[in-house]
């Protein structure tokens, strides 16, 4: 269910025309489960600020601090038991970041 909402979220991302919105400047921000081996600790790093998000629950929190970051690289957590309103409420963020210019790359 949780990849399904977020296939669905990058085709409509991908569909939305580039060239009507602004692109945001700012820092690069990075979200990752613990088992990330490149950011293993929260912290700036290469020039990129990173943050560890255990859960989909730590990572809705992680991206609402986000909104003034250009550029979003998230690796989804691994959980398994996610709650459906809280991935709506990922998608919501994601969608607000992108129309206002920002930039989302998931892995």
């Amino acid at each position: 269910m949780c990849e399904i909402a977020f296939v669905k979220l990058k085709e409509n991302l991908r569909d939305e025309v580039q060239a009507s919105r602004p692109r945001k400047q700012g820092t690069v921000a990075s979200a990752a489960s613990e088992s990330a081996v490149l950011l293993k600790r929260d912290g700036p790093r290469g020039g990129i600020i990173t943050k560890v998000a255990k859960s989909f629950m730590g990572l809705r929190e992680t991206l609402a601090d986000w909104a003034t970051f250009s550029t979003w690289i998230v690796v989804m957590p691994l959980e398994r038991d996610c709650v459906a309103t809280i991935i709506e409420q990922i998608i919501k963020l994601a969608r607000t970041h992108f129309e206002s210019g920002g930039r989302i790359a998931t892995v």
